[in-house]
């Protein structure tokens, strides 16, 4: 899988912890922290309209790269123009921006 040296991944640690039993007995259990792996996403500004859209969440950059094309004929099909795309591992706080304001 191709990842630019911008990207970064996040991932989960095992962590292994000592539990002592009412018994007295010990023994251990393996946890696995949060993972903290933002998924990928297809980031789309147009500018008429001027709005920033994002599609996904997908697994991999790969995924978002396959997937990008379609998002991109259905707003030509509705007259979008000037279009750019980056694929980013984010969490965007809302799926369409209206850049205007």
């Amino acid at each position: 899988m191709y990842a630019s040296p911008a990207n970064r991944y996040h991932y989960a640690h095992s962590l292994a912890l000592r539990i002592n039993s009412p018994m007295e007995s010990t023994s251990f259990r393996s946890l696995t922290t949060v993972d903290q792996q933002q998924h990928w996403w297809v980031e789309i500004q147009t500018q008429v309209p001027a709005c920033t859209y994002f599609f996904g969440p997908f697994d991999s950059d790969s995924e978002a790269l396959l997937l990008q094309e379609g998002y991109i004929d259905d707003l030509v099909q509705e007259s979008a123009q000037n279009i750019t795309t980056e694929i980013k591992q984010i969490q965007p706080q809302m799926l369409t921006i209206d850049n205007n304001g």
